[in-house]
């Protein structure tokens, strides 16, 4: 038996959103997204507080602006409009047939 897996995700104001994966653990790591440690879903064990690469400077122009990765995540959501539900889904998916 081979699943198929789907996080399906809504918004305030937004259509519901849907995004499928062939492994329930990239599934998971997408879900990581939503939940209160976003940055794990990019950076798995790094340390929140600490600044992304640089300090931020014109002369670094690596474009994170010091940012450390709980900013960032702080900021980013922010901007977007309120969670309103998330879920994981799966199925079985079946075999592939001739089609006539």
């Amino acid at each position: 038996m081979t699943l198929e897996y789907r996080v399906v995700w809504k918004r305030e104001g937004c259509d519901r959103k849907v995004r499928r994966y062939a492994t329930r653990s990239g599934a998971e790591r997408f879900l990581l997204l939503f939940g209160p440690e976003p940055w794990l879903a990019y950076a798995p064990g790094c340390d929140p507080d600490k600044p992304d690469c640089c300090a931020g400077r014109k002369s670094d122009e690596c474009g994170c602006d010091g940012m450390t990765p709980r900013q960032r995540a702080a900021a980013t959501d922010a901007e977007l409009p309120k969670l309103e539900w998330v879920r994981l889904e799966e199925r079985e998916v079946g075999a592939w047939k001739v089609s006539e």
